[in-house]
């Protein structure tokens, strides 16, 4: 499998799809799992919990697992001290010019929703992010499309080493609406009116998708919409995002 990395001098514009880290690419599998190979087939050995990272071009890629509240010690036990420090080891090895991290449920909430166990547990992730220098976070749940700007993980905006996240939750079920101030969920600043000052883009009227761009030392993001929530009368037929951001390479890169 080949795809474009833009703008990558190293690989001349495309790559082979690299073999996962041994924890595997479907989660995380001891280290006889895997892809294997033709002669010495692999195949999952133990539990996947999940969690897998694997370099593409210039970036180093996260997936992370964050649905703790079933696993053993909830949001606050085991499962996910195993999986923070697999994260702070993965990290501590990664010379990556640009690193991105994904997950299912936002820290920062662009809906007027009830923060939720596993959103506030993966303030854990932002913390070892920002302390290695990642770039962007992206995540889901919410049903709607939310950007912030570059946050450290207590959502003070940082231009110089904040993170960027993006919610894109617009694949298809109903419709959240996006809340600017007077907002019930849980801002770790306990400001009201965090949304307004840090979300510079949003809207919970469309169904759409985003696509993402990751360039030798940058990204760019395209959300277009695809169809309007029926229920919005009125307002403009369409709604489009584009932007780009710099990296700022992490605190160990060669």
């Amino acid at each position: 499998m080949t795809a474009t990395i833009a703008g990558n001098p190293d690989t001349g514009g495309t790559f082979t799809q690299p073999v996962p880290f041994s924890d595997g690419q479907a989660g995380h599998l001891e280290q006889t799992g895997g892809l294997g190979t033709n002669s010495a087939p692999g195949g999952q050995i133990g539990v996947g919990n999940g969690w897998y990272s694997y370099n593409l071009g210039s970036w180093h890629l996260i997936s992370l697992n964050i649905e703790c509240e079933t696993q053993p010690g909830g949001c606050t036990g085991a499962w996910i001290a195993s999986e923070l420090q697999w994260l702070k080891k993965d990290l501590a090895a990664n010379h990556s010019a640009c690193t991105l991290a994904y997950w299912h449920q936002p820290t920062f909430i662009p809906a007027n929703s009830i923060a939720v166990p596993e959103g506030t547990t993966a303030k854990a992730f932002w913390q070892l992010l920002y302390q290695y220098g990642a770039d962007v976070v992206l995540n889901g749940h919410d049903h709607l499309y939310g950007r912030y700007r570059p946050l450290d993980p207590s959502g003070n905006y940082d231009p110089k080493k904040g993170i960027r996240e993006f919610v894109v939750g617009t694949g298809g079920e109903t419709l959240d609406a996006v809340v600017t101030t007077n907002t019930t969920t849980a801002d770790p600043t306990g400001n009201p009116n965090f949304n307004k000052e840090n979300l510079e883009a949003a809207t919970g009227e469309f169904w759409g998708v985003m696509g993402l761009t990751l360039n030798q030392n940058s990204y760019a993001w395209d959300f277009e919409s695809a169809l309007k929530d029926p229920a919005q009368t009125t307002g403009p037929d369409s709604y489009s995002d584009k932007g780009v951001g710099s990296c700022h390479g992490p605190v160990n890169r060669w």
